[in-house]
């Protein structure tokens, strides 16, 4: 009998996250790290993650800022496969900037009031070091790293070693669509629906037009970003070859997809005052913050109830000792 496939979401800071999970929470069900801000040192360890696992058959799928590729890929209850959207270099740190300047005062206090060219100077190409500890500035500059694990001595070459062994679907967040009809056609039982509407993606586009010469700064230097950037492409065109026909059958499939995202849209738009009503009413009568996802999260040594939203309605796992 084939075994069920369980998607491990390593969710890279500002990479599609907020278009992918609620695509994920519409197929099947599974469950959100609620780990706001977590430090480095906190990437979930393999037996860590199967023991999550173990704790939540029913769960297709997982998501969270600290996993890694450190993955029980050989687990024999499951076939584990971890899921990613890669970013632009470029892309991703004019987003990383956008949506700092909103929230400065707790992931990166030092880019209040200075410019984008002066913080890819700073931070990008100069690698200064945020007095904030947190995986998106300890990582700004080694996303590589951050998807391949923080000992691995080659990141690059840990990830061609898992997509070798088919356990990582790497994708570009800027072929989206592609993606998301490649895991259809890929997955049918999986993924029966992947469209999604472009009013979920939450993308913050405060900066406006970036000069070509501050984005080829920034690609300059980032070269290992940019050799994983292609990567995602080489792998979805991989995907694309063996799973259409030929380039006709997969536009009669982006079109379906189109249209079914087209619907996703509109059905959404008679509903988004209500929602928006119904959301400040739930603040004011203090249930805001709550998903909708069950999240899932263990205290250890080093994790702090600071580190996760407070928000009852989240499924908590006890660590293995207390069970």
């Amino acid at each position: 009998m084939r075994k069920r496939n369980i998607y491990l979401h390593a969710q890279l800071a500002r990479a599609g996250g907020g278009t992918i999970i609620p695509m994920l929470s519409r197929n099947m069900p599974g469950m959100l790290d609620s780990c706001m801000l977590p430090t480095p040192e906190r990437h979930f360890p393999c037996a860590q993650i199967e023991d999550t696992l173990r704790y939540h058959p029913d769960r297709r799928w997982f998501s969270s800022h600290l996993f890694s590729l450190d993955m029980p890929f050989d687990w024999s209850d499951a076939n584990v496969l971890c899921l990613t959207l890669i970013r632009e270099p470029s892309a991703r740190v004019v987003s990383c900037y956008d949506s700092m300047m909103e929230e400065f005062d707790c992931t990166f206090p030092e880019v209040e009031d200075i410019s984008l060219e002066e913080f890819v100077q700073r931070f990008v190409i100069d690698k200064e070091q945020s007095a904030a500890n947190t995986l998106i500035t300890r990582y700004l500059t080694e996303h590589p790293r951050y998807l391949a694990g923080p000992i691995v001595p080659d990141p690059l070459d840990r990830i061609r070693e898992v997509i070798a062994q088919n356990k990582l679907l790497i994708f570009p967040v800027d072929e989206i669509e592609k993606t998301f009809v490649t895991l259809e056609r890929w997955f049918p039982d999986d993924f029966p629906d992947a469209s999604f509407a472009w009013s979920t993606n939450y993308a913050r586009n405060k900066t406006g037009s970036v000069s070509m010469n501050t984005r080829e700064r920034i690609r300059a230097a980032l070269p290992d970003e940019c050799e994983m950037h292609a990567l995602s492409h080489e792998f979805l065109a991989q995907k694309i070859s063996e799973l259409f026909e030929d380039d006709a059958d997969l536009q009669d499939a982006l079109t379906d997809f189109r249209k079914r995202c087209r619907q996703r849209q509109h059905a959404q738009r008679w509903h988004y005052r209500i929602r928006k009503c119904v959301d400040f009413y739930l603040k004011l009568r203090g249930f805001s913050g709550q998903s909708g996802i069950p999240a899932f999260r263990y205290e250890w040594p080093g994790h702090s109830q600071h580190d996760v939203r407070p928000d009852s309605s989240q499924w908590s796992a006890p660590p293995p000792g207390n069970r």
